[in-house]
């Protein structure tokens, strides 16, 4: 299984007003074990995901 960190900035067009939906999509994903873990920086600068995926070998994807 590989391990990803995804971390994010938040930049200009950043909207608090969205902040609510995200967690909620978040939550489903991390209920869909399709993600580990994840949360803001202590600074609100951003945050970072942690997703797992297990490698799919070439006869799954038809190749090979």
């Amino acid at each position: 299984m590989n391990r990803y960190l995804i971390i994010t900035e938040r930049t200009e067009r950043f909207n608090p007003d969205d902040i609510q939906g995200h967690y909620e999509h978040l939550d489903q994903l991390k209920k869909e074990n399709r993600l580990e873990m994840y949360g803001p920086f202590s600074d609100s600068s951003g945050g970072a995901y942690l997703t797992a995926f297990r490698e799919k070998s070439h006869s799954s994807t038809g190749r090979g």
